[in-house]
């Protein structure tokens, strides 16, 4: 798989909104998402943060 870095994940694409006002996103972006934050050295809260 190629290299992953901290944009390819950002933002998530919203797919669907919910009646409840949940959201849906793009699987693919999360799963992506999951597999960068799971990286040894990598802040979950600085990802958090760095894309509000």
């Amino acid at each position: 798989m190629n290299e992953l870095n901290e944009t390819d994940c950002f933002p998530l694409r919203v797919v669907r909104i919910r009646s409840n006002g949940k959201r849906d996103y793009d699987p693919i972006a999360k799963r992506r998402l999951v597999e960068l934050c799971r990286r040894p050295g990598v802040s979950i809260a600085r990802l958090a943060l760095k894309k509000l």
